[in-house]
């Protein structure tokens, strides 16, 4: 997963982001578990703290913002949560999303999912994990 890590790192050139035109939640469709309608549900290829069980949801489309989702998109939601709910059978789990482009190496809408209980501090230990891992 390190190797990994610095590979995304040397594609991406470390920008802080990439768009459309290279976009891997639109054109990698290696790490899918499943497509529904308008959404689809990929392994994180570079998963934080290397959780197995993180996932990434995105949109088909290529949008950046929840404000931008239509109808359809949004009414396939619930549909995608009994999945997730199936996915992670007894498990707890949660999700996030990041609104603002700060900080996002992605540009297109996705949601995170992880196998946990989520506490004050986690993220930030995860990606202090993660940045350690891959400063190796």
């Amino acid at each position: 997963m390190v190797l990994e890590r610095k590979i995304w790192d040397k594609k991406t050139k470390w920008k802080e982001s990439i768009w459309k035109e290279e976009c891997v939640l639109c054109y990698d469709e290696e790490y899918v578990i499943k497509e529904f309608n308008f959404w689809k549900l990929l392994k994180n290829k570079y998963p934080y703290a290397w959780e197995e069980k993180h996932l990434l949801l995105s949109t088909i489309r290529h949008i950046e913002h929840t404000k931008e989702l239509n109808k359809d998109e949004l009414l396939e939601l619930p549909k995608i949560e009994k999945y997730l709910e199936e996915y992670y059978k007894w498990e707890n789990y949660f999700s996030f999303i990041r609104q603002t482009n700060w900080w996002k190496s992605i540009k297109h809408i996705h949601y995170h999912y992880f196998p946990w209980v989520l506490y004050s501090n986690f993220m930030e230990e995860a990606i202090k994990k993660s940045s350690e891992k891959s400063n190796l």
